[in-house]
């Protein structure tokens, strides 16, 4: 009988996946026994819903996910990336009780966060981390340190490459954030900056006196020096050392 409908029908079928099915259950159930998150010191919480762990920033971002949700979407989503919109609605300004709403029996659909993303989610695991943090953190393709004020690049991997238009070099500063300046911020304050919405970062080669530039010229001439090789960042000591690498 069902088939005998299905073959008679000239309407589109509404087909269901049990991996969304998973998505629409975890959202019901959230609603039911955490209907409320609190924030701590204004960061957004972050939990699991189904396939997916949010971050609740505006929009929602996705800083992880289980191999079940690239059964959901085309292809599996990355961290970094954001949900767009629920039910063919924009979903910008919704409260986290309004999303999960939507997604209890809504189709969602997911955008690129690009690199802003990734430095997004990345920021959102750091904040969740109990304890002072360390000195250096990678956010993306880049590893900034947090000795000095505004950040320094410390590394930075070849993929960088695909999103800013100018080569990231080491000792480059993380100078502003969304137009926000970050030189007196600490690296709590600068992750919180980091979740914010817009999708600018800032870098700049810090100015440097004469004195700050023969140290660097001595250092350089008396350790070894680094480059990436491919998918390989290698020390150019004898032999030569593999530091860093592309996954």
């Amino acid at each position: 009988r069902i088939l005998r409908i299905i073959c008679d029908s000239e309407a589109t079928l509404d087909i269901c996946p049990a991996q969304l099915m998973q998505l629409h259950r975890a959202a019901a159930a959230l609603l039911t026994t955490c209907p409320d998150l609190p924030e701590d010191d204004g960061v957004p919480a972050i939990e699991w819903v189904g396939p997916l762990r949010l971050v609740w920033t505006q929009p929602p971002t996705i800083v992880d996910t289980l191999p079940q949700a690239g059964k959901i979407f085309r292809g599996r989503p990355s961290p970094g990336d954001r949900i767009h919109k629920l039910n063919g609605k924009l979903i910008q300004g919704m409260t986290r009780r309004e999303v999960l709403d939507g997604l209890k029996a809504g189709g969602i659909e997911i955008e690129g966060g690009g690199v802003r993303g990734r430095f997004r989610a990345a920021a959102a695991l750091l904040l969740a981390e109990p304890g002072p943090g360390a000195q250096a953190d990678w956010l993306g393709p880049v590893k900034l340190g947090w000795q000095t004020k505004p950040p320094r690049v410390m590394h930075a991997k070849p993929e960088a490459l695909l999103y800013f238009p100018e080569p990231l070099g080491q000792g480059d500063q993380l100078v502003a954030v969304d137009g926000q300046p970050t030189g007196h911020l600490d690296r709590r304050g600068v992750l919180k900056l980091l979740l914010g919405p817009g999708d600018i970062l800032t870098f700049s080669v810090p100015e440097y006196d004469s004195s700050d530039s023969a140290d660097m010229e001595l250092s350089r001439m008396a350790e070894p020096e680094c480059e990436w090789v491919g998918k390989f960042r290698l020390l150019w000591s004898k032999p030569p050392t593999v530091v860093d690498m592309v996954p």
